[in-house]
């Protein structure tokens, strides 16, 4: 933070990029738009065909099958070869190849990936599924993410984007069914689900997370950046199930990006270790959490504070740091006490049991009957999904003049990266509209919190509970 109080913009974030950096956004947008220009192209041709009686259906298990080639050697001599192609749109294939370079170490990764999506997404699922990942964020902002956690090579920033993707929509299923579904959907399972059943356990599971108090957020740290607390001495690997505590990290992140408020893109985790014991480690979560933070949401963690470490765990981080990528293990501080914390969170923002002055307390405040009636409203929300398409529409046409003119012109470019962020602007908001009707209230909504405008106000989570309580 600067000393007037702004956020500084760090290097490589939108707004503070060097023409170079500038130059591989552009290229990474149009790299994205010739793919689907080619798949576009040869799906029409494909459903002409199909009308005609001219095409036939290939069967699904051999939808993405590579074909062996000749040349190089195999069994008597010749190395064999992998000839990608695609039954439905194998022009398409060729051409995408033809994209990359010769000498592109994960031009064969890229294109398997691509052959799936093939077969996952239309082009319009495509579309739809990038508007839905950047959220209220401008675009830019989520490309950029991958484009620095590759160190600006543009391949490895689009397979890991696409990997990225295909996880979020057919792994974990974040938007359409994790955050749709949320904490209400969790209750209704632990009450109505089966006794005994995998249901009522994971529903049971996920909520008790955050009845135990185990992880929230609150408050923001001296960069302005949300902090996250784990609370790790509440952990117990036999209390909740893998997969219950995978969707609530999921969950978790997830929350925390919607508390990103621009131009912070980054947050703050805290480990807070006072009370823990050898009894509470667990390496699973822990690695899933790397995992997951690195592949799926690069550049997102500004800074790790692991707090009151007892002795001895010295040896457990040596075992976690060898799963850290490097530049993350470069932002992990350890603080004792509450002197040392804030140096990084001022005590104001830190919560009392730390040695904060923060009046408020955490206490989960479960799901109201009728607090998600607007996702039953599916003509305003289809009305709102209408106009995300065609803002999303006119954002691309206009990225696609930004990437043409970005050379030729540097007033007209200017002047199109105005309207640009202007459209960005309004994609937020119609966000920030949509939002109600797609996504489960949570915690933070009920609290308050999250104030239905893109606006966050972590001291109305206080206010809430007192009133509350006066009821």
């Amino acid at each position: 933070m600067s000393q007037n109080g702004a956020h500084e913009i760090a290097p490589g974030h939108l707004g503070n990029l060097t023409d170079e950096q500038e130059d591989k956004l552009r290229q990474l947008w149009a790299f994205g738009f010739q793919v689907l220009e080619m798949y576009e192209t040869e799906a029409r041709i494909y459903e002409e065909k199909k009308a005609r009686g001219e095409a036939v259906e290939p069967a699904a298990a051999a939808a993405a099958s590579p074909k062996p080639a000749s040349g190089g050697w195999g069994f008597f001599g010749k190395k064999k070869t992998t000839e990608l192609t695609h039954p439905k749109f194998p022009n398409c294939v060729k051409e995408m190849q033809k994209l990359m370079p010769d000498d592109e170490p994960d031009k064969e990764e890229l294109m398997k990936l691509a052959l799936e999506a093939l077969d996952l997404y239309t082009p319009e699922t495509a579309r739809a599924i990038i508007v839905e990942a950047v959220k209220h964020e401008h675009p830019d902002t989520l490309a950029l993410r991958f484009l620095r956690a590759r160190k600006w090579n543009l391949m490895r920033a689009v397979v890991m984007l696409a990997k990225s993707v295909r996880w979020r929509t057919e792994d974990m299923k974040v938007d359409r069914v994790l955050m749709r579904q949320g904490e209400g959907h969790a209750l209704e399972q632990e009450v109505n689900g089966a006794a005994g059943s995998k249901d009522k356990t994971l529903g049971k599971d996920f909520l008790n997370q955050m009845r135990w108090a185990k992880s929230f957020l609150h408050g923001v740290d001296r960069d302005g950046r949300p902090v996250n607390y784990i609370r790790a001495a509440k952990h117990r690997a036999s209390d909740q199930s893998v997969e219950s505590l995978e969707r609530f990290t999921v969950y978790s992140i997830e929350l925390a990006r919607l508390s990103l408020q621009a131009p912070v893109e980054m947050g703050t985790t805290v480990f807070d270790l006072t009370g823990f014991s050898l009894s509470n480690m667990d390496y699973v979560p822990v690695k899933f959490l790397i995992q997951c933070l690195e592949a799926n949401y690069p550049e997102s963690l500004g800074c790790i504070l692991i707090h009151n470490a007892p002795w001895g765990f010295s040896g457990v981080y040596r075992i976690i740091e060898r799963w850290l990528d490097p530049v993350v293990a470069s932002k992990v501080h350890f603080t004792s006490g509450a002197k040392e914390i804030s140096k990084y969170i001022a005590p104001e923002h830190l919560v009392g049991d730390l040695g904060g002055t923060d009046p408020w307390e955490y206490e989960y405040v479960p799901p109201v009957d009728g607090e998600n009636a607007k996702m039953e409203d599916t003509a305003t929300r289809d009305k709102l999904l209408a106009r995300r398409k065609e803002l999303a529409s006119l954002f691309e046409d206009k990225t696609r003049e930004w990437a043409a003119a970005a050379t030729t012109d540097k007033a007209k470019t200017s002047a199109i990266k105005h309207e640009r962020d202007e459209l960005a602007k309004q994609l937020a908001e119609n966000f920030w509209e949509l939002d109600p009707y797609l996504r489960a209230r949570s915690l933070y909504d009920r609290l308050g919190v999250f104030q239905g405008n893109g606006k966050v106000d972590w001291a109305a989570a206080k206010r809430t509970q007192d009133e509350l309580k006066a009821k």
